[in-house]
């Protein structure tokens, strides 16, 4: 089943979280805030929250982890670019740090050529199981006896 970026989302969307007392709370820890903080206790918290749903900030943490470094050639270069190991689309993580590497642009380019491939067997799969649910009468999602189906006959040909 093809799966869509979930967490991706504008930062400024965030409602303020409050505690059962009605007083503001950190969006990661949930301390209560000081009156000058709007949603986070502490530029820790702040980064965190940025991390998890920015992929320039995740991209900077596993630059400053693993160097400026293809991850697949060892090429040394400022041009890397962030890729999910397992596509999101397919069930990849989207800000997990153990589904991402970075990748030179040559390395990138044959990736995402094989991670297309991928996704579309998946979405051929996907749409195939959906035309064969068989219902409670017996035919099939689009309207054809599952037995015909079954012989690989259809059935103007009987």
């Amino acid at each position: 089943m093809i799966k869509h970026r979930e967490n991706h989302q504008n930062l400024g969307s965030f409602a303020v979280k409050y505690n059962s007392e009605g007083k503001r709370i950190c969006q990661i820890c949930d301390k209560v805030l000081l009156p000058r903080c709007s949603k986070y206790c502490s530029n820790a918290c702040q980064h965190i929250m940025l991390v998890r749903h920015s992929h320039n900030f995740l991209k900077a943490e596993v630059i400053k982890e693993r160097g400026k470094v293809c991850e697949k050639c060892n090429l040394k270069t400022n041009d890397l670019i962030l890729d999910h190991k397992i596509p999101i689309a397919i069930g990849g993580e989207e800000f997990s740090k153990d589904n991402v590497w970075l990748l030179c642009k040559k390395c990138n380019k044959e990736k995402t050529k094989k991670d297309m491939f991928n996704i579309a067997v998946e979405r051929r799969i996907s749409v195939t199981q959906t035309k064969l649910e068989v219902k409670a009468d017996g035919t099939t999602t689009d309207g054809i006896p599952s037995k015909t189906k079954v012989l690989g006959i259809m059935p103007n040909e009987l």
